[in-house]
């Protein structure tokens, strides 16, 4: 990864980071953690997680109920899941991967 990039990604997890961390604090707890993971239902979510398949690290809290990940987890994953998708080679109309010939 250059140099550019990596700046990018930097400043991009900072104001995710930001924004999650106003909204929720420090943990992502029921709608907010599965919504943010990606999954269509808390449902889907609970089945991943008895599946030992979800992408973070979730824990339990005494006296709470539900299960919680840190917020950076959740941001810091976000940010590796947007990464590869930036260095893909796009396809032109004709078929051709960029830089093909």
């Amino acid at each position: 990864m250059n140099e550019v990039a990596s700046s990018e990604d930097a400043a991009t997890r900072r104001g995710m980071l930001q924004k999650h961390f106003a909204a929720h604090g420090p943990l992502l707890g029921g709608r907010a953690l599965w919504t943010a993971l990606g999954y269509p239902s808390g449902e889907a979510f609970r089945q991943s997680r008895r599946r030992g398949r979800v992408a973070v690290p979730t824990h339990s809290v005494a006296g709470r109920r539900g299960v919680f990940s840190f917020t950076q987890d959740v941001v810091d994953w976000l940010v590796a899941i947007e990464a590869p998708t930036q260095s893909l080679p796009t396809e032109t109309a004709s078929g051709q991967k960029e830089g093909e010939m």
